[in-house]
């Protein structure tokens, strides 16, 4: 008698799949048979794919965003989901130092869609690309049940790129502007609060429509860093993939993480802390140096920067969080992941 196990991607998560997946590619490119190609120079397991031409580096990242589990129209306007599917996309190319060039449009719809609908997510799309002269060149429509929009960005670079393998021990972790304003503009956005301030306009604005720090990410790379990510996930899981990538361990510590003050008015300090670690959607630049580096590159960031803890070489793919008094805290939720219940 035999018995089948059937593993399903709730039990193994985002990460996991994405080396089950990362294998299987692996393994097809080991084949003697294999026509390799000696330009490329970064696959899966970053921020977006590089390779070689003839005037430098090419970069190029994709991204889905489906209704029901990125967004909602319950909260967001067509205007607003274009800009963010566009500015997700953009952070990734942000993240590797490089400067985007060009976009392909994918986009599922439902047959009643009304075109005026159409129209705005492209105007949103558009707002956040024309900051920094992307050109749509492409794309597809397709029939759909359920609303989607997946952009691929193609961008280049000809300077040595932040990569997430790149972390050393001894270096100090920073970020850039500050963390949690997302997970509390969808919090406000939720109706868990009433109070329609300008902060909570302010703070919804950060949540619906994100700034991509294409700029602090080119000064980074132009300035000596080499290893770096855009968090999107969370801070904690996102370190976390930092520090796996590149075999190394981190310590951060809660008092030194940025967070807008304005939102003590409204949140508990536990709040908000808790979504500086694991909100989400912040798509600030989290990166690694020497020190020396780090704090001579500080003060050229547009959006500011922060030191929040150090690179370990022991712990390997662990991130400790300490509190003021240097005491580790559990955390209850690391996180987003696509695929855990």
């Amino acid at each position: 008698m035999y018995i089948i196990l059937f593993v399903k991607i709730s039990d193994v998560g985002e990460n996991t799949l994405i080396e089950i997946i990362q294998d299987l590619i692996s393994s097809s490119e080991s084949r003697p048979d294999f026509r390799r190609k000696e330009n490329l120079i970064l696959g899966i397991g970053d921020d977006a794919a590089v390779w070689k031409t003839e005037s430098g580096l090419e970069i190029s990242t994709t991204d889905t965003m489906v209704q029901g589990v990125h967004f909602s129209f319950a909260y967001s306007s067509w205007y607003d989901i274009g800009w963010r599917a566009m500015a997700s996309n953009l952070s990734d190319i942000a993240a590797m130092g490089g400067a985007p060039l060009y976009a392909l449009i994918n986009i599922g719809l439902p047959i009643d869609t009304d075109v005026d609908n159409v129209k705005d997510l492209y105007k949103g799309i558009l707002a956040v690309g024309d900051k920094y002269s992307v050109r749509i060149v492409g794309g597809d429509l397709v029939k759909s049940h359920i609303i989607f929009i997946t952009i691929v960005i193609i961008g280049a670079s000809s300077q040595n790129l932040m990569l997430r393998s790149e972390m050393k021990s001894g270096d100090v972790i920073a970020v850039t502007g500050s963390l949690g304003s997302s997970a509390a503009g969808l919090r406000v956005l939720s109706g868990a609060l009433t109070n329609n301030s300008e902060m909570h306009k302010s703070i919804i604005d950060t949540h619906l429509r994100p700034t991509p720090r294409i700029i602090e990410g080119q000064i980074l790379a132009e300035n000596g860093i080499r290893a770096a990510m855009d968090i999107s996930d969370g801070l904690v899981i996102d370190l976390n993939r930092l520090c796996n990538s590149s075999g190394v361990g981190a310590i951060i510590h809660t008092d030194k993480i940025p967070t807008d003050r304005r939102l003590k008015s409204d949140f508990s300090g536990e709040e908000i802390l808790g979504w500086a670690l694991s909100g989400g959607e912040d798509y600030e630049l989290l990166f690694s140096g020497p020190e020396s580096i780090v704090l001579s590159v500080i003060p050229m960031m547009p959006a500011g920067a922060t030191i929040i803890g150090e690179v370990s070489g022991f712990n390997v793919g662990r991130v400790s969080v300490l509190d003021p008094e240097n005491k580790p805290i559990k955390l209850n939720d690391k996180g987003w992941d696509h695929f855990k219940l």
